[in-house]
């Protein structure tokens, strides 16, 4: 606990003092969070995983996030000078996300969780006209999700069991993009800058999954047919999301669309675990959590530091940027589940889960899972172009065009909207 209020203590003198002191508040910050987070870990509780996780993300984020910001302001004047904006209001958001963790089910829970919400909104609206539909939808999300818990918290005593869950899985579910509640997610990210987007990914839609998870613990056993939902839409979310980004060539755009696979996939096995209890379900969760919340922040970030954003344009990239590339292609690698590294472990967990279980839903899940395991090694080969280029555009015909807001587009005239850019600390 002393960590985590360290870290919160930090994030708010942030947002007061602005970038001049963001890079060792940020990096006090998260090594609160990391030692708290360890420790409530340590100690049985589950937002202690989402506290080392987001330390972790914090660290990176205090060596990258300053001259981000930095070169990010002098790519985007025409919007005006928004980086004093970014630096006070990612700490305050770090602080939200934090103090979620550590808040109980009730009118606190409820504060920090509508203001995280009102922050990433604004987060994602400081980019612009061309962020208005990706920042609407995240909106109208946020407003969908609180709702449901207002009425699911302030209504506990007087709702049925069904319906009390059934607005639990709308309000958590929503913000960890439960198939089909997902699009605000595919809009939002892609147009949100490179750092915001790894904290929404890595970060925010964990708090849903914490939150359905601790709801167990908070208001006892959910009902049988919440533990089928969440797996059956979890499986047939994650297969969804794995073909649909197949068909993208921005890669924040195949990024949020492996956000949603993940998600999905880590909701399946929390529903697992609901119906059966069977550890292997409980290691899928935990682990999976932590291994998309670190590759997915390397590659956002990573993504803001590419020359271009346009998978069929990087052909070439480690002769260019070889350590950048070095990075990117790790964060791949793990993204794809292959072995010995951890994603493949988290998948295997939760189909050894499903392989103990009788009926055809476990059948059919052990298949998803499997199809998942062999196609998802294919959407990430991007150095492989100009191969895919054609089978790109057709695919993206056929998809919904308007699954990438018009915010995807650059200001400058360009392609994409961030610049070939990585901190100089890192001599990239």
């Amino acid at each position: 606990m002393a960590g985590t209020s360290l870290a919160i203590g930090s994030f708010l003198l942030s947002t007061l003092l602005g970038l001049p002191f963001l890079r060792p508040l940020l990096f006090l910050g998260g090594v609160g969070l990391v030692v708290g987070g360890a420790l409530l870990w340590g100690q049985g509780g589950a937002g202690g995983l989402f506290q080392l996780l987001l330390g972790l993300l914090t660290l990176a984020l205090a060596f990258y996030l300053p001259p981000y910001l930095t070169h990010h302001g002098q790519a985007a004047a025409d919007l005006g000078n928004t980086t004093p904006f970014y630096a006070r209001l990612i700490p305050l958001f770090l602080a939200t996300l934090a103090g979620v963790s550590l808040a109980p089910p009730g009118y606190s829970f409820l504060f920090l969780w509508e203001g995280m919400s009102v922050l990433a909104y604004l987060l994602v609206a400081l980019e612009g006209k061309e962020a208005i539909g990706g920042s609407q939808s995240l909106f109208l999300a946020s407003r969908f999700s609180g709702a449901a818990l207002v009425l699911a918290f302030l209504g506990q005593t007087h709702l049925s069991k069904d319906l009390f869950w059934g607005l639990l899985l709308l309000g958590f579910g929503t913000k960890a993009a439960l198939f089909p509640l997902h699009p605000w997610l595919v809009r939002a990210h892609p147009v949100a800058i490179s750092p915001v987007s790894a904290l929404l990914s890595g970060a925010m839609t964990k708090l849903g999954l914490y939150g359905l998870y601790q709801s167990a613990v908070w208001f006892g056993p959910p009902p049988g047919w919440a533990g089928y939902t969440l797996l059956a839409l979890g499986l047939l979310g994650a297969v969804y999301a794995l073909a649909r980004g197949l068909a993208e060539d921005d890669f924040k755009g195949v990024l949020a669309y492996s956000s949603v696979e993940n998600l999905n996939l880590l909701l399946a096995a929390l529903g697992g675990y609901f119906l059966w209890g069977t550890p292997f379900f409980l290691y899928a969760f935990f682990l999976h959590q932590l291994v998309h919340a670190l590759f997915k922040g390397l590659l956002f970030l990573a993504a803001g530091s590419l020359p271009s954003r346009s998978l069929s344009r990087l052909g070439g990239l480690f002769r260019q940027m070889p350590r950048l590339s070095a990075l990117v292609l790790l964060g791949v690698v793990v993204a794809a589940g292959l072995p010995p590294f951890p994603g493949f472990f988290a998948e295997w967990y939760l189909a050894q889960g499903l392989l103990g279980q009788k009926g055809q839903l476990a059948v059919l899940g052990v298949g998803a899972v499997g199809l998942l395991a062999a196609l998802a090694p294919a959407g990430w080969p991007f150095w492989a172009y100009p191969a895919r280029r054609k089978a790109t555009a057709v695919l993206s015909r056929l998809g919904n065009r308007q699954i990438l807001p018009e915010g995807s587009r650059s200001r400058t005239g360009g392609s994409w909207p961030e610049p070939g850019f990585w901190p100089s600390s890192f001599s990239f």
